[in-house]
């Protein structure tokens, strides 16, 4: 029988399984090869079993079988779930319309399943025998029978039953489960229904046996534990009190594996309740690898390899490969009644990837007209279950089966549906037409030929992660001593590093806009305290997790089951850095707060929210006196990545990057990588990038443009090559235009691109060590490029400018250099000579809420002025010039202009032509003047000498009309801008600048 069944495979797959050619062969060597490396050595322990009746480990298996993997590159790759109802023809995807073509389509999952996951079961074999064993009425009328079934051949095969038939003669419903849940039964049976506890558990297993009397099938563990459930449903038919249509089965963790397949093949099971399944349950395999942070492939069959066929743990690495996967399982139970039950902050699988299973099962459900079939009971804690949720899945059962007229409601927590985004958004469609895309060029003839292209990057990434709502920074960042956790933190504990001081910033004085972090700082191990540089601060690290949606950043993945994100974050401390980490929005402890998101800021994006996180823990680091804000390094593993490299290209303080398997390319977006659709459609990170899936070349930015952005700081890729989840080649073409970008500063040496041969989308313990050295070294270094001033700054300040190379930071209005002549510093001042024709200068960033402070002082009646929030405006007739609001420097006491107060509107501390000082306390020629402009939203002050002297608003009625009656009236949205540059102006009079600082607000 094993033979006829492994035949209807081959036959099924056609040329997959027919004689491969010798290219065929070395292909699957080698691919053998790679899986040997990439999977997790089989653990043993009390309840291992044997893989098969003539194996007793998968490499016994391998070896006697000689079995190699699937030809890969002949299989279709599907990265994201497999469509229930889509069927292939020629290689064409055709849509199931017909309930025929739907069980066409069961049987086809059936035959993959088994043939890759489960193996093969018997029959029903039509002899199943019932001894009672003990038979005890109970004084409440309560029956309690102990049950031996014999079946098989020669009645060898056993199966122990435990049925508790409460009192009364009508028939009742079944709830089924293992041994070790016989206080879920008890629940059931006060509740109507007919306990049934059956011996296919670890604590008491009466399927193992199955394999030495059914040696010609491969069924796996949890396939012979279905195959016993389903004898336990042939004894049931014959009994007067059950309610034949009313069986229902449910099991927790491997049991809630093994109540799915049963009911999956025997259609006689009426429901299931399937309980922190995780993966190869509830859970996905495609959604379980390492960058979900879950229970990986290898890792489960490391663990437990006689639960499934030992083929499918070919497929670690190359999930997408896999013909099914757990969702199609669970459209097998359609049309019966389904409960998926899990909590969605267990460490053992990811609650996004749950989601994600049961709205796929739904559309099988939807197909069939019984939408209200299927649900989800979501909980909090931790594996366990306590009575308050299996009454809850009892309720299930009991809505199902008419026994109560309740309405089942799904809590459900990634609800996002691009379809609804896009219908809600619909000026963004014709925007997007708009957006004109930035490409890299193959040779920029000079820096300032890119620096037109990077403020396009810039305005073009901005506009894809949407409208960023106005807000303030968090003050008085970790001052609340001792701090009060996250209870959540007590069923994913914060990992303790060794040899750090871990200290928790929250909530009371927490990070950004509430949002609570936890900061590791080296100690000295004699005293205790903080161990910091010899500047007397550390540098420090901000670490961003991957796809962890329900443990945030305090697991992570390790090949060998590890606390990852323990061991990596000692391997920073023990190198002199601290490391800060927070869960990202909508994963870990912040499901919760990013349920609404969309229906909260409407106009933003989750992706922007993650960025501002980041940059909001740069501020926090501003704040502490003993962390080095010259000295911030962004770490990101997966999505993590991606967020580290363009919280970088949007913020100047950033000093170096490093990022493991962070993005595949969007242009190269395809069926087998869907970088697009990934962001936009399956996690909502990005749903602007949506409009773009279908042409991914015309969408506003790609990563090449953003890290080209951040040139030419120092930024580390490691992309492993066996990451299914990155377009290799793509990405290798798109670095060679961000090298050049590179070259083009000199700095070719501060790109750097590891490409990982025989890893996949997982931070390895080498990498650890990899990205400690590449942060040391370039904290070491000193380079100015890595830095945003010296360490003596004021904390929290961006320098303009601080005594030396004013280049760093400003550039000509005519081209990306320094103007080489009319500028010069002399004695730390940046000076305007007289009559050097040196022209404007800008900041090469721009800025928009802000604190803009310097100092100034005028040779004899000279004029200048700073300009702020400074774009390239176009008037009435066409022409474009560099304009913004300006704070008017002049020498009040001589310059004809102003002498004797002339024309207060020009004089200093005015905003030009519109506003005059009030109050003004002014030195004068040949003397130091301070001032500060603060901009906040459209709220405007100019300050003189600590003394306010100018405010107003932008935008306002009064601005709108004092504007229409100046030359600037020629300007459309004169002084509007949202954000802009700094600009300093050379009227070919001497002036003096120096302590030119900015911090963002």
């Amino acid at each position: 029988m094993k033979k006829t069944w492994l035949s209807f495979v081959f036959i099924f797959f056609g040329a997959t399984f027919t004689a491969f050619s010798q290219d065929s062969v070395q292909r699957k060597k080698e691919y053998l090869k790679e899986i040997l490396d990439i999977n997790i050595d089989q653990r043993f322990r009390a309840n291992t079993r044997r893989v098969s009746v003539e194996d007793s480990t998968w490499m016994d298996w391998l070896k006697r079988t000689g079995e190699l993997p699937p030809d890969f590159s002949k299989m279709r790759s599907i990265p994201n779930l497999p469509e229930p109802l889509i069927e292939y023809r020629d290689g064409n995807k055709v849509p199931i319309t017909t309930v025929n073509q739907w069980k066409k389509k069961r049987e086809w999952i059936k035959a993959q399943y088994q043939h890759w996951v489960s193996g093969h079961a018997p029959g029903a074999p039509g002899n199943v025998e019932a001894n009672v064993l003990t038979d005890e009425v109970q004084e409440n009328g309560t029956r309690v029978q102990m049950i031996e079934l014999r079946f098989g051949p020669g009645h060898k095969a056993k199966m122990t039953v435990e049925l508790i038939i409460p009192p009364g003669s009508e028939e009742k419903p079944v709830f089924m489960t293992q041994w070790n849940h016989r206080d879920w039964a008890q629940l059931a049976v006060k509740r109507g229904y007919i306990g049934c506890v059956y011996a296919a558990a670890d604590l008491k297993d009466d399927t193992d046996p199955y394999m030495f009397i059914y040696p010609d099938y491969d069924f796996s563990g949890l396939m012979r534990r279905a195959f016993g459930a389903s004898r336990v449903v042939d004894y049931l038919l014959t009994r007067r009190e059950v309610n034949k249509d009313q069986i229902a089965i449910t099991g927790h963790s491997r049991n809630g594996k093994q109540s799915l397949w049963a009911a999956a093949f025997d259609e006689r099971i009426s429901a299931v309740v399937s309980s922190s399944s995780s993966t190869g349950g509830d859970m996905p395999w495609r959604y379980g690898d390492p960058q979900f942070a879950s229970e990986t492939l290898d890792y489960v069959m490391a663990w437990n390899a006689h639960w499934f066929h030992p083929r499918l743990r070919f497929f670690s690495g190359r999930e997408d490969k896999l013909p099914v996967d757990q969702n199609l399982l669970g459209a097998l139970i359609a049309p019966r009644p389904l409960l998926y039950h899990y909590s969605i902050v267990e460490r053992g699988l990811n609650s996004w990837s749950n989601e994600q299973n049961y709205y796929s099962v739904k559309k099988v459900y939807d197909f069939l007209g019984v939408p209200d079939h299927v649900g989800v009971l979501t909980r909090m804690g931790p594996h366990a279950v306590a009575a308050r949720d299996v009454e809850q899945t009892i309720d299930f059962l009991d809505i199902q089966f008419g026994r109560s007229d309740q309405k089942w409601s799904n809590e459900l927590y990634y609800p996002y549906d691009y379809k609804k985004w896009e219908s809600s958004h619909p000026d963004y469609k014709e925007k997007a037409k708009e957006i004109v895309p930035v490409k890299l060029k193959n040779n920029y003839r000079s820096t300032t030929a890119f620096q037109e292209d990077k403020e396009k990057i810039i305005d073009n990434l901005n506009w894809i992660l949407g409208d960023e709502p106005a807000g303030v920074r968090a003050v008085n960042v970790g001052s609340w001593q001792p701090a009060n956790r996250d209870w959540i933190n007590l069923i994913n504990p914060i990992p303790q590093v060794k040899g750090a001081k871990e200290i928790y910033l929250g909530p009371y004085s927490a990070v950004g806009d509430h949002v609570s972090a936890v900061l590791y700082c080296p100690v000295d191990s004699s005293s205790g305290e903080i161990k910091t540089g010899t500047n007397g601060r550390l540098p420090v690290v901000i670490y961003s997790h991957q796809y962890a949606h329900s443990s945030g950043f305090v697991k992570g993945h390790d090949k060998g089951g590890r606390l990852a994100t323990r061991d990596l974050f000692e391997s920073l401390v023990k190198r002199g850095f601290a490391v800060m980490a927070i869960d990202m929005y909508g994963f870990g402890t912040r499901i919760w707060e990013a349920k609404n998101f969309d229906l909260r800021y409407p106009q933003w994006s989750k992706m922007g929210k993650f960025v501002r996180d980041i940059r909001s823990s740069m501020d926090a680091i501003d704040e502490l006196e003993y962390l080095d804000n010259n000295q911030i390094y962004l770490l990101g593993n997966t999505i993590g990545g991606a967020v580290s490299i363009m919280a970088a290209a949007l913020d100047d303080r950033v000093a170096g990057v490093a990022t493991v398997a962070a993005f595949s390319p969007w242009r190269a977006s395809d069926s087998q990588f869907e970088s697009l659709r990934n962001y936009s459609h399956i996690h909502g990170f990005i749903p602007r990038i949506g409009y773009f899936v279908d042409e991914p070349t015309s969408v506003p930015v790609d990563f090449g443009e953003i890290i080209a952005a951040y040139a030419p700081k120092p930024m580390l890729l490691i992309a492993p090559e066996l990451d299914r989840h990155t377009d290799i080649p793509a990405l290798k073409e798109m670095m060679g235009s961000v090298n050049k970008v590179y070259s083009l500063y000199d700095r070719e040496d501060n790109i750097r691109v590891i490409y990982q041969a025989g890893e996949i989308n997982r931070m390895s313990r080498d990498m650890y060590e990899t990205v400690g050295d590449f942060f040391l070294k370039l904290s070491e270094s000193g380079d100015s490029l890595s830095r945003i001033g010296k360490t003596e700054t004021n904390r929290g300040w961006e320098i303009l400018f601080n005594g030396e190379n004013p280049a760093s930071k400003w550039r000509s209005v005519k081209n990306a250099k320094f103007p080489s002549k009319g500028w010069k510093v002399v004695d730390g001042n940046l000076v305007i000579t007289s009559g050097g024709k040196g022209g404007d200068i800008i900041t090469r960033e721009k800025y928009s809420d802000f604190e803009l402070v310097f100092d100034y002082k005028l040779s004899d009646s000279a004029n200048t002025g700073v300009k702020y929030l400074v774009n390239t405006l176009q008037d009435s007739k066409g022409r474009r010039v560099l304009n913004g609001p300006e704070f008017q420097l002049i020498d009040d006491y001589k310059h004809e202009s102003v002498i004797d107060n002339r024309s207060p509107e020009t004089s200093t501390g005015s905003l030009y032509l519109l506003y005059a000082p009030v109050g003004k306390q002014l030195n004068g020629p040949g003397e130091w003047n301070s001032v500060r402009i603060i901009v906040r939203g459209n709220h405007v002050e100019h300050w003189l000498n600590g003394k306010k002297i100018v405010d107003y608003n932008r935008g306002s009625s009064d601005f709108r009309k004092r504007v229409s009656e100046t030359k600037f009236k020629e300007f459309k949205d004169y002084g509007e801008a949202e954000s802009g540059h700094i600009l300093l102006q050379d009227h070919k009079d001497q002036a003096y600048f120096r302590n030119i600082k900015i911090r963002r607000f």
